[in-house]
């Protein structure tokens, strides 16, 4: 199961909006600040976005359960997977780092290019902009001068570790799957208590959220989506 489908699993289904924001009203509303664009119910977000129209870019910060790691050992050990193999130093010692000193987020950001087609907003789900950042996390607020920063290169391998593993399950090349992104499109609604509802398409499925403004990405804590 894609990590796609497999948060899509935890998420109400619903219909699209009856009168989506159109092209203009994207730009106005979504650009303005930072948005919580996954809520997890009175403990904060699993992701927060901010979309910069005039550079067609999203930068988006997520957090993910530090259980997905050993997770991902496991199912590289079970199914003898040659990505897992490659990456185990780095996803040991990120295991270890974290049981040792108590770390319980893996927390990145990225920035990834989107367009709009109409009422949607269109984008890919692991292609990005530039380099990610990682950091490990006990508290996933921003500036924790107790977050462990991992290295630019380790962030980048970690990224794309996943892609190439949910590939190689799939009984597909890795190598060939992490550049063929598939693409993403929402649409957006405004409701009565200044959230928007987003419906988006994963993987044939509509899956509803609720997007949170926030003034500033410093105003949001990082919580973890546990693992499936």
């Amino acid at each position: 199961m894609s990590v796609a489908l497999a948060l899509a699993a935890t998420l109400i289904t619903a219909p699209l909006p009856a009168d989506p924001l159109t092209g203009a009203e994207l730009a106005e509303t979504l650009g303005q600040g930072w948005w919580c664009t996954r809520n997890v119910p009175l403990r904060g977000c699993s992701n927060i976005a901010r979309y910069d129209f005039e550079r067609g870019e999203i930068e988006e910060c997520g957090g993910s359960d530090i259980a997905w790691i050993p997770h991902a050992l496991a199912r590289g050990a079970r199914g003898n997977l040659q990505t897992v193999a490659e990456l185990r130093p780095l996803l040991e010692s990120l295991n270890d780092k974290a049981g040792a000193e108590g770390y319980t987020t893996v927390k990145t950001c990225q920035t990834r290019a989107f367009r709009t087609e109409g009422d949607a907003l269109c984008s890919t789900s692991w292609a990005i902009k530039g380099k990610p950042r990682m950091w490990l996390t006990r508290s996933g607020r921003w500036g924790d001068p107790d977050d462990h920063t991992v290295s630019p290169a380790d962030a980048e391998r970690y990224w794309w570790f996943w892609p190439r593993m949910f590939a190689e399950e799939a009984g597909q090349d890795p190598d060939t799957a992490a550049k063929d992104q598939g693409i993403q499109c929402d649409r957006f609604s405004t409701r009565a208590d200044a959230t928007l509802a987003q419906v988006t398409s994963v993987e044939g499925r509509l899956i509803h959220y609720v997007l949170t403004p926030l003034d500033r990405l410093e105003d949001g804590v990082i919580v973890p989506w546990a693992v499936f």
